[in-house]
């Protein structure tokens, strides 16, 4: 998505919410202590919430990968999860799957921008015939 479509979208968004994000914003702003409680737990748990976030991350690759059929679509390989990779065929609408602001990542498997490839498909996508060492031997 281009800056200004992404900055016409935050905008008419705030103009939506405009009163309930204005008073969120005034109850955040007068209880410091909402802030400093809340810095608190973040520090107090971080490998928790860590934690949290990679089993997160995990689980929405799984439900992209069922998706997108399950294996390679270009071999077929199918035996390790972590080996199976997402391909945006347009490179200028990429989105990573670990971006927490991304909403339309599934949207976008739905259209057919993304393809499902295992690691080595992926590289032989990207890379085409390039050799092993740049003088082709």
């Amino acid at each position: 998505m281009d800056l200004e479509k992404r900055r016409e979208r935050n905008r008419n968004y705030y103009y939506r919410h405009r009163e309930r994000l204005l008073q969120y914003k005034k109850i955040y702003n007068e209880k410091p202590e909402v802030k400093i409680h809340q810095r608190e737990y973040n520090q107090k748990n971080k490998k928790e919430r860590a934690k949290w976030f990679r089993e997160h991350r995990k689980k929405l690759k799984i439900i992209y990968i069922q998706m997108l059929g399950g294996k390679c679509q270009s071999c077929g390989y199918d035996k390790c999860i972590a080996a199976l990779e997402f391909h945006h065929i347009n490179q200028n609408e990429k989105e990573s799957i670990n971006d927490p602001k991304r909403k339309n990542f599934g949207q976008k498997i739905q259209e057919g921008k993304i393809q499902l490839l295992c690691s080595n498909c992926h590289k032989e996508l990207h890379f085409g015939d390039e050799m092993l060492y740049g003088d082709g031997s």
